[in-house]
């Protein structure tokens, strides 16, 4: 490798990021075509000309192309590529002659009548519980993920640049709170409003008080800007890729792991229809595994270090608490392990497709 290489592929690390926007703010554009245009010349002087190919052209055109399209998720091939190999990997059964399109016209009009039951059904639903059941009913259909799911949801992304989908499979009918998560809940309700919940077995309740509802409704994983979360509770894995995010609270970010999903009623304080999580917080480390600190340079990227396998303990001072609502998330993180340094440590980087406060978006 040469001496050069490693940051030339931070310039295109960073330009491909927020090129890749489903937002974008227009004042970005030059400095991102700077980067790419840096990295391109630079990869010329490697490797000779002869390295170039064609796409290395058309990619300086991505400015233009962004102003005059909107981002890359409005015209890109990636989309219709994945619904052609979707088709394509149907199995017809041998059926031809239009079959397999009458069997796909049934099912989608099958599909319709359920939906528009399930839709009369909740208007006149009395209980709670069994309107939030016929809602995940409603979902049964978005089994598909990533770019299948923006084109049954029309874009990828809503006002708040959040996707959530509850799928009727995601759902497990295991009720029961863990100690942790009561513990957890108890301190999310009373730091909102003072003394308003009270453990089953609590003396002397205050007045006014409402006891802990011990039940909740667990979800195996749920999808955010596309990209499928899944909890470590769900996972026989001690440190799950998925559950790996960024949380922004108190107007700080911190980076952690997701523990559990799920929805909880209590009374006269939620109605169970905020997603809430369990998390586990990683500890940061001040500490760059390579001198110099070449990511001090793309801030983009959002390069950070932590302790390996090391976790803040549970309402220790200075940590985040352990359940936030699912909406304070802003992204997924990636992570890998540095074992060259001393100590060894976990880095990791956002996987966020949107750029804060943008001025140019999904649907401009």
């Amino acid at each position: 490798m040469q001496c050069d290489e490693p940051i030339n592929f931070l310039h295109l690390s960073t330009a491909v990021k927020i090129f890749c926007g489903s937002s974008i703010k227009l004042d970005m554009l030059p400095h991102v075509e700077m980067l790419l245009q840096e990295y391109l010349l630079k990869y010329k002087r490697l490797y000779c000309v002869d390295a170039l190919k064609p796409n290395f052209h058309w990619a300086v055109h991505l400015r233009q192309q962004i102003l005059d399209y909107g981002p890359v998720y409005n015209f890109w091939a990636f989309l219709s590529e994945h619904l052609n190999k979707v088709l394509k990997s149907s199995n017809s059964n041998n059926w031809t002659g239009g079959q397999i399109e009458i069997s796909m016209m049934r099912k989608f009009a099958h599909g319709a009548q359920i939906d528009s039951l399930a839709c009369d059904a909740i208007a006149n639903a009395e209980s709670l519980i069994v309107k939030m059941l016929l809602e995940h009913m409603l979902g049964d259909g978005h089994k598909a993920s990533g770019t299948i799911q923006d084109a049954a949801t029309g874009t990828g992304f809503d006002s708040t640049f959040h996707v959530i989908h509850f799928l009727t499979n995601s759902l497990i009918f295991d009720f029961s709170l863990d100690d942790a998560a009561q513990v957890a809940l108890y301190t999310h309700y009373n730091s909102q409003q003072p003394h308003s919940v009270h453990y089953a077995l609590e003396a002397n309740p205050r007045p006014g008080s409402s006891q802990l509802n011990d039940f909740a409704l667990y979800y195996q994983f749920t999808l955010l800007d596309g990209r499928r979360i899944s909890p470590l509770a769900r996972s026989t894995q001690e440190s799950a890729r998925s559950s790996l995010i960024k949380v922004t609270y108190m107007d700080k970010s911190w980076y952690g792991e997701v523990i559990n999903i799920f929805s909880h009623i209590q009374l006269g304080i939620a109605n169970g229809t905020r997603l809430l999580t369990e998390l586990r917080w990683m500890i940061e480390l001040l500490l760059v595994p390579i001198e110099d600190d070449p990511w001090s340079k793309f801030p983009k990227l959002d390069i950070m270090c932590f302790k390996l396998n090391e976790y803040w303990s549970p309402g220790k001072d200075g940590a985040p608490p352990t359940v936030l609502p699912f909406d304070q998330i802003t992204s997924q993180i990636a992570h890998g392990i540095i074992k060259t340094s001393n100590p060894e440590l976990w880095i990791t980087t956002t996987l966020d497709r949107v750029c804060p406060k943008c001025s140019l978006s999904y649907n401009d």
